[in-house]
């Protein structure tokens, strides 16, 4: 498990506890566990801050800056994000909105406590005896999308949306080489349009292995990844195609 923690200002500010500051400027560390240490679930974590001041978040819609006020935030699995970058309001990140600096137990919404699920169709072209393209359409469920935990009153509350907002649409296009039984292929896919807005980078790719039962019947196993390294979703499936043939006269 990786953590990361952060106090952001309600100015544009970030300071990450992988970040370097100046000695004489504003720090925002781990008190506990200490660095390198190995931890299992539950776990305390506190965090702890130099020349800065950590507060609630007032009740209401804030609409007023407050010049070096902040409050602590903890990323689960997560990279630090660039210096001046608000953190979002959701998945990895737990927001520490009433001010306080340590919590007993977390349970973190990370992408495998939820289920998702695919549906794709499109559309294939042999150009030679080995390879083809594709061209279609992914539908996604995915149950992790927009769910966050917040920290209430010291305890952890985690929130999803909708069902409905918990879908998206893509395009994908790509490359798949086949011989005999198996295929091995390439696509690259764009999220056309979301449920919820989440900060996760719409484009995407995916590798994986087809397997042929016979001339329609097929089963997959691939990776979707997302920043060209990132494995998003682990797919395991399978599909039925229907055959165009020619007509003869």
């Amino acid at each position: 498990m990786i953590v990361r923690a952060a106090v952001l200002t309600l100015l544009p500010l970030m300071l990450a506890s992988c970040g370097r500051s100046e000695p004489t400027g504003p720090r925002v560390f781990f008190v506990q566990p200490q660095d390198g240490a190995t931890v299992k679930s539950p776990v305390r974590l506190e965090f702890g801050v130099e020349n800065y001041q950590v507060a609630a978040v007032p009740a209401g819609t804030v609409t007023e800056s407050r010049p070096n006020i902040g409050h602590h935030h903890v990323g689960v699995d997560a990279d630090c994000l660039p210096p001046g970058t608000a953190i979002p309001r959701a998945a990895p990140w737990v927001h520490f909105g009433d001010g306080k600096n340590v919590i007993e137990h977390t349970n973190p919404v990370v992408r495998r406590d939820y289920g998702a699920i695919e549906f794709t169709t499109g559309l294939q072209r042999h150009f030679y005896r080995y390879g083809k393209i594709a061209v279609g359409t992914d539908l996604t469920y995915d149950g992790a999308a927009g769910a966050r935990v917040d920290i209430i009153k010291g305890n952890p509350v985690q929130w999803r949306p909708g069902a409905g907002q918990r879908l998206a649409i893509g395009l994908y296009g790509g490359y798949e080489h086949v011989i005999e039984r198996f295929g091995a292929l390439v696509q690259a896919g764009y999220s056309i349009a979301r449920g919820f807005e989440d900060p996760s980078p719409r484009f995407y790719m995916r590798y994986g292995w087809r397997y042929y039962v016979n001339d329609r019947l097929w089963g997959l196993f691939a990776i979707r990844s997302i920043e060209g390294r990132r494995a998003d979703f682990l797919e395991i499936g399978a599909g039925y195609r229907i055959i165009k043939r020619s007509r003869t006269r």
